[in-house]
């Protein structure tokens, strides 16, 4: 599909051409109960509008000029290539799903391809202060840690490698060992044998440094500190408590025999005081965004709206008379997919 269009002034019928295009597309692969995320400048990636609405602000804004893969209108890497050139099938270009995944999971209305463009792009941009940009979600990004996953996604995993690059072969790696359940400890192991025998490849020499690369793509944990006996959890107002106020155990891990007070006046002019226990709690709504944000799943988060069956049968939790109740009761809320 051509979009040099995109580029075009908005009074050219070559815009005018290429806009419909690219609403008939949206509307037939990415639409939801009849509306589309708009891309204008002032919606920003965050309001669903209708063909009518979208057709109007994109007369009177431009085009997102980096939006050249329609991810978010439904645009899969299987389905189309993007040719460079306009029409010239010669030169075709596939989008690097390691490149989609970065901006997926920063949630950037521009889809940059490479470091190159983001840097460009950044120079120019009137959302950055102080390193700090904001993505469609209002969420604040640090621009270096985009621009490292950027330059680790374009950098080969040795020289002459077409298929992997640093970051995708990492990402497979994890994959690998979250599936298989590897340690940490055997997770060391592996890439200081790999690091070891191939002195060639872009390979981080333990877990602790892959680790350090991997969670720029977000999705952290909250670290809260817990009983040892599991009676509370130091959170909210007990946040700054010392000791269990149920079985008076200390906070803190204990050396030897030395008594709390002890303990704690040795750490706290050596170390810094380690907790007994901790509970790794994993937000919902950052997971929820996460998943909205992706577009390879976008179209099943919204399953439930756009493919409605009528005989009777259980295939979803939407099926079921407590989801149809709970839509009549809150409407508002369930007329948003």
């Amino acid at each position: 599909m051509d979009k040099s269009w995109i580029k075009l002034p908005r009074n050219t019928p070559e815009y005018l051409v290429g806009l419909n295009n690219f609403l008939d597309f949206s509307f037939q692969y990415g639409a939801s109960a009849n509306t589309i995320i708009c891309p204008c400048s002032k919606c920003g990636f965050r309001k669903w509008r209708t063909r009518e609405k979208v057709y109007d602000h994109l007369l009177c804004k431009p085009f997102p000029q980096g939006y050249t893969f329609w991810c978010r209108h439904g645009e899969l890497i299987s389905r189309e290539p993007v040719l460079v050139n306009g029409d010239d099938t010669t030169n075709i270009k596939y989008e690097d799903p390691m490149q989609i995944m970065i901006n997926d999971a920063f949630g950037l209305s521009d889809m940059y391809t490479n470091a190159e463009s983001f840097t460009s792009s950044f120079e120019h941009r009137d959302d950055v202060e102080g390193g700090v940009l904001e993505s469609q979600h209002g969420r604040n990004i640090m621009a270096q840690e985009l621009f490292d996953l950027l330059k680790d996604g374009e950098q080969p995993l040795y020289d002459g490698c077409a298929k992997f690059s640093k970051l995708s072969f990492l990402v497979k790696l994890y994959h690998i060992k979250v599936l298989c359940r590897i340690s940490n400890k055997a997770m060391d192991m592996i890439l200081e044998l790999l690091h070891d025998a191939f002195k060639h490849a872009n390979i981080p020499s333990s877990n602790y440094d892959a680790k350090k690369l991997l969670i720029k793509l977000g999705l952290h944990y909250t670290k809260i500190h817990a009983c040892p006996n599991d009676c509370m959890l130091y959170w909210g107002q007990d946040e700054g408590k010392e000791e269990c106020k149920t079985c008076k155990i200390s906070r803190w891990k204990q050396k030897g025999h030395e008594t709390t007070s002890e303990h704690n006046l040795i750490n706290e002019k050596q170390q810094k005081k380690l907790p007994a226990k901790v509970l790794r709690y994993f937000p919902l709504i950052p997971r929820l965004k996460r998943m909205f944000m992706s577009s390879n799943i976008f179209n099943s988060m919204v399953w439930h709206i756009e493919n409605n069956n009528t005989d009777g049968l259980m295939r979803h939790p939407r099926d079921s008379k407590a989801w149809k109740n709970f839509d009549l009761k809150y409407h508002d809320f369930a007329s948003d997919p």
